[in-house]
């Protein structure tokens, strides 16, 4: 299988890989097992990530490497993962998308669902300990639709396309019977930004958007080129390409 690589813009590596330890508990006997027992690794990363999924520290830190199990690892780790949260909302589910063995190591890849949005992630494995000693997540560029909670009756959604084949949401007032209203297009500001300019929890053209259209007036807002195709991005996009070009 093809093994995933992230883009330079989209990577975030929550902790930095380094050579795993043997730990003092693990026999030699214990350790041919692991390198003779691939399907121990998609255990271990299933236990891994049902531990994210149920908030559970000891267990999210039970097949670390000694080398980051310390405390000043562990704390990194730590908030390291409540970024992950606060970024991604809740670890709903996940499954195994790719494996790969390079050297002493064995890579496993996730594709995560959560509640706002999906992520990729490959675990490291130490072939010889199983200790996980790497952990890379990258946000993929999927727009998740999330309207303003109860707004439903009074906002309608038209989901269309702008400039080279953008994603794009036309919200209009439910209630409108013919006639012309006013109309807004929302610009986003610099950075790789979906048309709700997604941060965390945070959404603030969707909140502008259908705030606006209950009100009476109908807006547009789209994703930017820098959050579809940010593999383009291996030059220097002006601002007349990623902004004004698709706003007129």
């Amino acid at each position: 299988m093809r093994f995933f690589r992230p883009s330079l813009f989209s990577f975030i590596a929550l902790f930095v890989a380094a050579c795993a330890t043997q730990g003092a508990g693990d026999s030699d006997e214990a350790n041919v097992r692991r390198l003779a027992n691939p399907a121990a690794f998609d255990a271990a990363g299933e236990s891994f990530w049902r531990a994210v999924r149920d908030h559970d520290d000891a267990g999210t830190a039970r097949d670390l490497a000694n080398h980051l199990k310390r405390p000043d690892a562990r704390e990194s780790f730590a908030s390291a993962m409540q970024m992950f949260r606060w970024e991604n909302g809740r670890l709903n589910s996940w499954h195994l998308t790719a494996k790969a063995t390079v050297g002493d190591e064995e890579h496993r890849q996730y594709e995560l669902q959560c509640s706002r949005g999906i992520v990729r992630a490959v675990l490291t494995f130490h072939r010889k300990t199983g200790h996980i000693t790497n952990l890379q997540i990258v946000r993929t560029s999927i727009y998740v639709a999330a309207p303003v909670p109860g707004i439903d009756s009074t906002v309608s959604w038209t989901e269309t396309t702008v400039g080279p084949g953008l994603g794009a949401t036309i919200a209009s007032p439910r209630a409108a019977t013919g006639g012309k209203l006013p109309a807004v297009v929302l610009i986003g500001e610099s950075g790789r930004l979906d048309r709700d300019e997604s941060t965390g929890p945070v959404r603030p053209f969707r909140d502008l958007g259908d705030g606006l259209a209950s009100r009476g007036v109908v807006t547009i807002r789209f994703d930017k080129r820098s959050f579809v195709a940010p593999h383009a991005f291996g030059r220097v996009f002006t601002i007349d390409e990623d902004l004004i070009q698709d706003g007129a």
